[in-house]
C-alpha cells in the first residue's frame, strides 16, 4: 500500500485496533528506541502479520480495556497515559517485559494516570502502579 506510514497500515491490516505499547510508547518519547515490530492492541485474537518485510504484532486486549486512543494524522494511537497503562498491564500479566528504568516519564501526567489507570480490575496492575510510584 504506497502512501501509507507503518501507523496507517496497522490500523488497516487489523480493524479494530490502535497503535500502543512500545510503538506508543517510542512516538511519544516515553522510550528511548524505537521497537522492531508495530505494536498495536485488538479486541480480536493475538496475532502477527509480517506485510513488506516489516513485522505488526497485535495483542489481544479485552474489549472493556478498548479505549483511550485518539486520531493522530490517518492513524489511531493511545494517549501517552493509556499507552503506558496498557504496557503495564501486559506487564502485571507477565506479558510484556521492558526495562521501566528506560521510561522517560516526564511526558506523563500522573494524575491522569492514576484517574485512568481505576478503571482497571486487575489487582497486579494496581500493586505495579505503586510499587512504581506512579499512584
Amino acid at each position: 500500500m504506497k502512501g501509507y506510514n507503518e501507523f496507517e497500515l496497522a490500523n488497516f491490516l487489523v480493524n479494530p485496533s490502535y497503535i500502543s505499547l512500545e510503538s506508543a510508547l517510542s512516538f511519544y518519547g516515553i522510550l528511548p528506541q524505537f521497537p522492531y515490530p508495530v505494536t498495536s492492541l485488538t479486541p480480536l485474537k493475538t496475532k502477527i502479520i509480517n506485510y513488506q518485510e516489516k513485522e505488526y504484532e497485535y495483542a489481544h486486549l479485552e474489549s472493556k480495556y478498548f479505549w483511550g486512543f485518539v486520531k493522530k494524522d490517518k492513524f489511531l494511537i493511545a494517549t501517552p497515559e493509556k499507552a503506558l497503562l496498557d504496557e503495564l498491564y501486559f506487564m502485571a500479566k507477565k506479558l510484556r517485559k521492558i526495562h521501566i528504568k528506560d521510561l522517560n516519564l516526564e511526558a506523563i501526567d500522573q494524575k491522569k494516570i492514576c484517574e485512568l489507570s481505576k478503571r482497571y480490575s486487575f489487582i497486579p496492575l494496581q500493586n505495579l502502579l505503586g510499587k512504581l510510584k506512579i499512584c
